[in-house]
């Protein structure tokens, strides 16, 4: 059978090593997923116990990141208590002999130190908005990128954060329910887990939150890990292999450059971003790692794109890792701001462990907007968008700076709607590439109506909210909308009474023009039978004579000059005239609120008649407001006559009161109906009550008037 080449442990004595067990990496050829080698395979010396660090759970065809071509299976070797250093040295050399092995080094570990972030302790140290406004942020154009997503459908990206926990948060969507810790228990040498995620340090709710403050909708897994070696961070990552996680986030690092580290991260195909390390030019592992599935991320100065230094960053006097061969690209790493454990904020965090998330989740939103993306399409995509800069020339592949905005932009096209025909007023909307043009919501513009959005070219893509045609967005574009002027009908609704008059009393004009109100004269109709009174504010706003919208108009011609909105629908205008009926006849005395009385052709305008107050039931006194007539001709006059004697000759119809009723009537060609009704009469003495005995109707030649008081109904 085919062998890999062999790679031989060189470490130190000097290190913390745990003599009790061993790793050993299988060569490719002799691995296989789950299986089963016996304990001769692994040689005759004495084990405590072989376990398959790399065993993997549940339907692995239900695995998208698991790597099948190149998967090595890694072991942990136990070795008796008491053999020491000299006992696991010849484990290893004995292993090393056997053919299919690939690599054998003992495990090590180191406990996580505290961070040093400002505030760690405190509640809250600084605000949402500077969390949300940092300059980070700012500089890399997160916050653009993410408002372009407004109406685009987006999948939901886990990503998996290999740190010291997340602590719950109001700007974090955790899964805790997936999350997991993990952990080496020496009594039992092997690595456990449970579901205690929350963190005690700090560290991995920092770099939760800068995640999240890039892409807020990601959905966040905690893998706390106790330590950062080979094992618990082989285990973090088989563990996001068997939840289908495809992007994780490294911000610590390993001890050392170690192979069985190297081959455990090979076994996963999704991204996994580390921190380049705050060591300058000495890299961190797994940072020097190769693969299309690392990306390596170092940190630059405040408010600058150049790498931070060891002035920089205090406690590391060499600042940020770079290389031209193993860090990929920089991000902003200097005075962050990010969540802490109490729900709040902490501040003026530094280090390349501050700079990886903010490239986490860009690939986060990449993969929402593009499910369908590899990882190496992923990764290709960040490095080829990112500002390039002189200064980093040299120090990472890509020769630049993180920029959220260009990478999601080659994937996202804005598609310009130019309102106004190409005369300044846009809007915008973003179609993911290959998508077709959406349904949209129809501009608007005063005096006009839309027609269609055309291209430069002309041809014509909307002329509703609906698509002509399925186009494929493939690049960004530019829609110009066509307009034609309105045409505008305005319509005089007549009333008496506030009843509308019907019959053909509804006059409407056409007006083709953008705004057919500044200037246009209209004038009432005559209606026969009636006398005009006003313009009438209560059922529509419009402003006449260039006067207050607020007061009343009683010409029957009048200039307009503005229309309100609420009197427009559609293309509709509505405008409303009062009138009151043309209703006494030649000779009919009037009472005055003196209680004298006029015939109806001798008042002057300038009296006060007696009047009844239909808002507050009583008889007042009103002024004249005009005195209408109609010219002298044929009308059909109803003459009312009353127990006392008189007679009251009415055209059309006129307002008494029916005292049996209790309520206000129009006597008029059915008076007939209320004879033997008793009426309110002022009279030399006051009021007394006349009872309607008789209703002729004839057709004579006499003159109809209308003395009008604005607000009241006239008794006579």
């Amino acid at each position: 059978m085919r062998c890999e080449e062999k790679e031989y442990w060189n470490g130190s004595l000097d290190e913390t090593i745990d003599c009790q067990n061993l790793l050993v990496v299988v060569d490719k050829y002799h691995s296989g997923i789950n299986k089963v080698h016996d304990d001769a395979f692994f040689g005759d010396f004495q084990k405590t116990h072989v376990t398959d660090l790399t065993a993997v759970e549940g339907d692995v065809d239900d695995l998208d990141y698991l790597n099948r071509k190149e998967f090595r299976q890694i072991f942990q070797i136990g070795l008796p208590s008491g053999g020491g250093i000299a006992y696991m040295l010849d484990a290893i050399e004995a292993l090393e002999q056997i053919e299919g092995i690939k690599y054998v080094a003992p495990n090590y570990f180191e406990e996580i130190e505290d961070t040093n972030i400002q505030g760690q302790t405190q509640r809250t140290v600084i605000s949402h908005d500077d969390y949300q406004n940092q300059w980070g942020l700012e500089r890399i154009k997160a916050k653009e990128a993410y408002d372009i997503l407004d109406g685009i459908e987006l999948e939901q990206v886990k990503v998996g954060v290999i740190d010291t926990g997340i602590s719950n948060h109001t700007d974090l969507h955790l899964d805790t329910e997936t999350g997991k810790r993990f952990w080496f228990d020496a009594a039992q040498s092997a690595i456990c887990s449970d579901d205690k995620t929350d963190d005690e340090d700090g560290h991995g709710t920092f770099v939760a939150g800068l995640i999240s403050a890039v892409y807020p909708d990601v959905l966040l897994v905690p893998l706390k890990i106790d330590t950062y070696d080979g094992i618990n961070i082989i285990h973090a990552i088989l563990y996001a292999i068997s939840q289908n996680i495809s992007i994780l986030n490294l911000s610590g690092y390993a001890i050392r450059n170690d192979v069985v580290l190297e081959n455990g991260l090979q076994n996963y195909t999704g991204l996994l971003v580390v921190a380049g390390g705050n060591n300058g030019i000495e890299m961190n592992c797994p940072a020097t790692y190769p693969g299309d599935q690392v990306l390596v991320v170092g940190g630059t100065k405040a408010n600058s794109d150049l790498r931070a230094e060891g002035i920089d960053w205090p406690e590391y006097e060499n600042g940020s890792a770079y290389s031209s061969t193993d860090v990929d690209l920089f991000a902003p790493g200097t005075q962050m701001i990010s969540t802490n454990n109490y729900d709040g904020y902490n501040y003026n965090a530094y280090g390349t462990s501050f700079a990886a998330p903010l490239v986490t989740g860009t690939a986060a939103m990449i993969k929402a907007i593009e499910p369908s993306l590899s990882t190496s399409q992923i990764k290709s995509l960040i490095l080829s968008q990112v500002d390039v800069v002189s200064g980093l020339s040299g120090k990472c592949t890509a020769g630049g700076r993180l920029n959220v905005l260009k990478a999601i932009r080659a994937l996202v096209h804005e598609v310009t709607f130019q309102v106004n025909g190409g005369n300044g007023g846009t809007s915008s909307i973003y179609v993911k590439d290959g998508d077709l043009l959406p349904n949209i919501s129809l501009p608007t513009k005063t005096g006009y109506s839309f027609t269609s959005y055309v291209d430069a070219q002309g041809t014509i893509f909307y002329n509703g909210s609906t698509p002509l045609m399925a186009y494929t967005v493939e690049s960004d574009m530019t829609l110009t909308a066509v307009w034609t002027t309105k045409q505008w009908t305005l319509t005089i609704q007549t009333y008496i009474a506030d009843t509308e008059i019907v019959d053909g009393s509804t006059v409407e004009m056409v007006y083709d023009q953008p705004h057919p109100t500044y200037g246009t004269q209209v004038t009432a109709p005559d209606i026969e039978g009636y006398t005009f009174v006003e313009w009438r504010k209560y059922y529509a706003y419009f402003q006449l004579n260039d006067e207050s919208i607020y007061t009343s108009y009683t010409e029957k011609t009048v200039t307009i000059y503005n229309v309100l909105p609420a009197t427009i629908y559609g293309d509709q205008i509505f405008f409303t005239a009062v009138y009151q009926p043309a209703c006494i006849a030649e000779g009919t005395l009037i009472t005055l609120a003196d209680g004298s009385q006029k015939a109806v052709e001798d008042l002057t305008g300038n009296e006060m008649l007696l009047v009844w107050d239909l808002y507050t039931g009583t008889f007042g006194s009103a002024p004249i407001l005009c005195i209408d007539s109609d010219p002298v001709g044929q009308y059909q006059v109803i003459q009312l006559s009353f127990s006392d004697g008189t007679t009251v000759d009415v055209i059309s119809e006129h307002g008494f009161f029916d005292i049996d009723l209790n309520q206000y009537v129009y006597l008029d060609a059915y008076a007939a109906e209320y004879i033997g009704h008793a009426f309110w009469k002022q009279g030399e003495n006051g009021m007394t009550a006349v009872t309607l005995v008789d209703v002729e109707i004839s057709t004579e030649v006499t003159v109809a008037y209308s003395p009008v008081t604005y607000g009241h109904l006239c008794y006579y």
